[in-house]
């Protein structure tokens, strides 16, 4: 499937309460109006070095810059960028840096919680780093007051890094979705704001993802592992027991993913195996690990109707070294499509990309 159009070198991070995209290109957040005409809102400072690296899709790669997730609330524009949180008020264009991530370069996502009974409503995010000696792991949240304050602590020894926190208000819960290693890949299921966190199934690769939908009949998630087989799974309830069980098997780990109006979305990544050898030769490492079947990303498309999958394109990853020029991957803006316009934003592949390519998912 060919796209629609192609955006260059812009990044889509979420959508606001009106369905406009929010975009970043290199240091400058940019807005989508209904016309297709891009609106400048604000640029984040920027050291004259940075900005000469990121000149370069390279050099821009090779030192992760430009701008990483972003979500919506309450009026505001939130975004990482550079290590650092920062809101973004469109009404007064105020631009403010609200947090300095204590470690890593942010978390992989935000997560809007809303109308979940037990929950003060809020933005909130897991922190995601290395961390394979299992230090404490925290969860912040900012709610009303805006100040951000620690929801959750994991103690020492528990997990590696959080992926993600999975709203479900119909089951009066908070899916956290926990990689890498050992008995750190779980999901556990939070309530009651947090004072009831609960292990639901760890110690297994099937049990690691990024990427989760709440359905009636459970959780739809996709597996995140460079070291076995990935497969779309569904988590379900069986005698009273949660299960997991596979849907469909799929080309590679699944980091980043979407939902559009009558569809979610998945896309596989390509990246190396978890090499514990020579540091200096795991970042030129250019063989997929064994979890990668392809060295290509899918974007599958799994209908909300019925369950049934497909994959709505591939891209092939380019010559470039994992580690050191980033996986190959497809990632999506923040929030749900009020259409089936999905905007696929491709990195670390042969064509476009560090650009956002545009489809129809319901077009021919």
């Amino acid at each position: 499937m060919k796209p629609e159009y192609v955006l260059p070198r812009l990044k889509p991070l979420f959508l606001d309460d009106a369905g406009r995209l929010v975009l970043g290109k290199a240091n400058t957040l940019y807005r989508r109006t209904e016309d297709g005409v891009l609106e400048r809102l604000v640029t984040v400072p920027e050291s004259s070095k940075r900005r000469l690296l990121a000149a370069s899709r390279w050099t821009f790669r090779l030192a992760r810059l430009g701008f990483g997730t972003g979500a919506f609330f309450q009026g505001l524009y939130f975004f990482s960028y550079g290590a650092k949180l920062y809101s973004y008020c469109p009404e007064q264009g105020q631009l403010r840096c609200e947090f300095s991530f204590r470690v890593g370069r942010g978390p992989l996502s935000f997560s809007v919680i809303e109308g979940v009974p037990g929950f003060e409503d809020g933005i909130y995010f897991g922190e995601y780093f290395g961390n394979r000696q299992r230090d404490p792991v925290h969860v912040y949240k900012r709610g009303e007051d805006a100040g951000w304050t620690v929801a959750y602590s994991f103690a020492t020894g528990e997990i590696n890094h959080i992926h993600g926190l999975v709203p479900d208000p119909k089951r009066g819960c908070i899916w956290l979705l926990a990689g890498d290693f050992e008995h750190s890949a779980s999901i556990w299921m939070v309530k009651e704001g947090f004072a009831q966190v609960e292990p639901i199934l760890r110690g297994d690769q099937a049990h690691r993802a990024c990427i989760a939908f709440p359905i009636e009949q459970g959780l739809l998630y996709a597996t995140d592992t460079q070291i076995t087989r990935n497969t779309i799974r569904l988590l379900v309830q069986r005698d009273g027991k949660w299960v997991s069980e596979p849907l469909l098997d799929i080309n590679g780990s699944c980091i980043y993913g979407c939902e559009l109006h009558d569809y979610f979305v998945f896309s596989t990544a390509t990246e190396p195996s978890d090499q514990k050898g020579n540091p200096f030769m795991a970042l030129l490492d250019r063989r997929p690990g064994p979890g990668i079947i392809e060295n290509k990303s899918d974007v599958v498309v799994v209908s909300k109707a019925n369950l049934s999958p497909r994959i709505l394109f591939s891209k092939d990853k380019d010559f470039l070294p994992y580690r050191l020029f980033q996986f190959g991957a497809v990632q999506f803006p923040h929030g749900i499509a009020r259409d089936n316009t999905l905007f696929a934003y491709s990195v670390g592949n042969k064509v476009n990309d560090l650009a956002t390519e545009v489809y129809c998912v319901d077009c021919k």
